[in-house]
């Protein structure tokens, strides 16, 4: 029995097993970064967790289960959360023809946290129903419905903020018709 203890394991054992361990991180990740954080993360269970190991076999398989687990992890992570950069909002089709108002409500969408901003240019933009965003995304219709729903009141705050600095109501008419 093999009981982990870094004191115990040579050098050389520890840096294969690290490089072992980032190999299989890096396979599923494809980014050399998550990768790095996933060894770091299996490596702090591995201390926390005490275990006993038969073997240094044991522990390397150990390690590579866990690897694994939290690579899938991260990337199902990744998949849920569908982070939508403001490269993607400058270039969709404009809602309508008038510049000025594209231009705030871009702005407006923009300032809003990741998963409001990816519910509204899911459902106003691209034109995807609660059903299919809930597909998209992996949560559930009423997930949707309930991010949509703070997407617009907080889209709401924002326009009467902007409405109180610039006096332009014109704003708040164009985004009634999303708030019906």
């Amino acid at each position: 029995m093999v009981v982990f203890d870094l004191h115990f394991w040579s050098e050389i054992f520890y840096i294969s097993i690290l490089t072992f361990t980032f190999r299989v991180a890096y396979s599923y990740t494809k980014n050399i970064f998550d990768a790095d954080d996933i060894v770091q993360e299996v490596f702090l269970k591995l201390y926390r967790a005490r275990k006993v190991f038969e073997n240094e076999e044991h522990i390397k398989n150990w390690l590579i289960r866990v690897a694994i687990n939290h690579s899938l992890d991260l990337i199902k992570r990744k998949q849920r959360e569908m982070l939508i950069d403001t490269e993607y909002i400058n270039n969709l089709p404009e809602p309508s023809d008038a510049d000025e108002k594209n231009r705030v409500i871009k702005e407006c969408v923009l300032s809003l946290k990741d998963s409001y901003k990816t519910i509204i240019i899911l459902h106003y933009y691209d034109n995807y129903s609660i059903k299919e965003i809930s597909d998209i995304l992996k949560i559930s219709e009423n997930s949707v419905k309930v991010r949509l729903n703070r997407a617009r009141n907080k889209l709401k705050v924002i326009i009467n903020e902007r409405n109180d600095k610039n006096g332009k109501r014109w704003i708040w008419r164009y985004f009634k018709n999303w708030f019906s």
